[in-house]
């Protein structure tokens, strides 16, 4: 079942558990994109996004950028990009990076099927779903 064609026909694979067509169905009602793959019994998600300091931190690096090539032509404006340089890369810094990643992988072969769980909290969702699901779960 979780074959990615069928050995005989060669017909693509596109049978999911019906717990993680759950999974799915529920993603598509939250306001965040999931990208998601994974056929049969494993399903594997990802979500990168930024949060707010993340979000000004690029744009001030970003904008120091551009005040850098003005700098050339207008001195003035090189002191004005080096300090949105120095804040901008604080926050991310402090951010630890551009872009938060959050991901999960689920296979329901087996006893723990949440693995790699990378932010429980944000995919508190998800594991409740799944966690719910044991009495649909098949031992194929």
């Amino acid at each position: 079942m979780d074959a990615v064609s069928c050995p005989r026909c060669g017909r693509d694979n596109t049978w999911r558990h019906p717990v993680l067509v759950q999974v799915i169905a529920h993603l598509e009602t939250l306001d965040r994109v999931t990208l998601y793959e994974g056929r049969g019994h494993t399903l594997r998600l990802w979500v990168t996004d930024q949060n707010t300091r993340q979000k000004i931190g690029t744009f001030l690096l970003a904008a120091s950028v551009v005040l850098l090539i003005l700098g050339i032509f207008i001195p003035s404006l090189m002191g004005l990009s080096m300090l949105l340089m120095a804040v901008g890369g604080a926050l991310t810094a402090f951010g630890l990076s551009f872009q938060t990643h959050h991901e999960l992988n689920i296979d329901l072969r087996t006893p723990n099927q949440i693995l790699g769980v990378h932010d429980a909290g944000f995919w508190a969702d998800v594991i409740g779903i799944i966690r719910r699901g044991d009495g649909l779960r098949s031992t194929g």
